[in-house]
């Protein structure tokens, strides 16, 4: 619900806010300015509102970018800095998969299996629907745990969700042979 409501297109705001503003202010010209005393309440109110609409749009990019450097600082070895950049997306952007996976990745290259295989499964609860999910616990479930029978279910409902993906079409033969 609070993901509805802030996930809203901000294009429209940035293309007609300036022109409702100036609309505004040409409206208001020629009349006496309002008193408001000591009516502080609105004045928090809307600093709290033009923060809540700066973060929702800055949070999920900046989550994405931490996403990349996690997964950059993988690549170059540093398994603990990597899971902390992947933790720290996670809390910037908590409904998307992305730092998740990322995360469980620098668990899973730091030997810890059982942890990596618990965010796998907690991306897998946040989005249900999300084919990629599915996928990535299934590959987890194939390759590292050798799980064929787990790896089969997960990787056949991700191609249940995504029937012509590719990815999903090798790895289902791969785990089962």
């Amino acid at each position: 619900l609070v993901h509805g409501a802030l996930d809203y297109d901000w294009d429209f705001v940035a293309l007609c806010g300036p022109l409702f503003f100036i609309t505004g202010a040409l409206l208001a010209t020629g009349r006496a300015p309002l008193r408001l005393g000591r009516e502080y309440a609105w004045v928090a109110v809307v600093v709290l509102v033009a923060w809540a609409g700066l973060y929702s749009i800055a949070a999920p990019r900046v989550a994405a970018a931490r996403v990349n450097d996690s997964f950059a600082q993988l690549d170059r070895g540093d398994v603990e800095q990597a899971a902390r950049t992947a933790k720290s997306a996670h809390s910037l952007n908590p409904l998307s998969i992305a730092p998740l996976e990322a995360w469980a990745a620098a668990e899973e290259a730091d030997g810890k299996i059982a942890r990596a295989r618990e965010l796998y499964v907690e991306a897998v609860d946040l989005q249900p629907l999300n084919w990629a999910a599915w996928y990535e616990l299934g590959r987890f479930d194939c390759e590292v745990l050798g799980d064929e029978d787990a790896a089969r279910r997960e990787l056949g409902r991700a191609h249940e969700l995504d029937p012509h993906n590719d990815a999903i079409l090798q790895a289902l033969p791969a785990c089962t042979a």
